[in-house]
């Protein structure tokens, strides 16, 4: 982005909802269509998605050609629900990010204060 230009910067996020059949007609198969159609739709520069297990992250990322994600599953090793950014790469560029977990140990997989799960942070710098 050039930063001396007036142009507005759109951000979104989406908790996608893992990937579960139990949610019937709402489950991840008869929506995943909408969601990426809807972001098509607005183009946002940057959109976060939580909940995002590896194969909704895959169907994003076939659907989203112009888009890259950074993040981390909560597994490790692209493992485990994601809380990752999206940015549209024509409009971006990634100057720095990093996956942290939600812990005494923020670089390993971990989970602390009494967390069910392990939580993880992803932050991205854009230009």
């Amino acid at each position: 982005m050039d930063k001396n230009s007036n142009s507005s910067f759109k951000v979104m996020t989406y908790n996608i909802r893992l990937d579960t059949a139990s949610d019937g007609e709402n489950a991840w198969p008869n929506r995943s269509d909408f969601l990426s159609d809807q972001i098509l739709f607005l183009s946002p520069d940057v959109f976060g998605v939580q909940e995002a297990l590896p194969n909704q992250i895959e169907d994003l990322n076939l659907a989203l050609p112009d888009y890259n994600f950074i993040g981390e599953g909560r597994g490790g090793n692209g493992e485990g629900e994601h809380a990752a950014l999206y940015y549209n790469s024509k409009h971006v560029y990634v100057e720095k990010h990093h996956t942290f977990w939600l812990s005494k140990t923020p670089e390993k997989v971990s989970k602390d204060w009494d967390a069910a799960y392990p939580r993880v942070c992803t932050y991205g710098l854009f230009s």
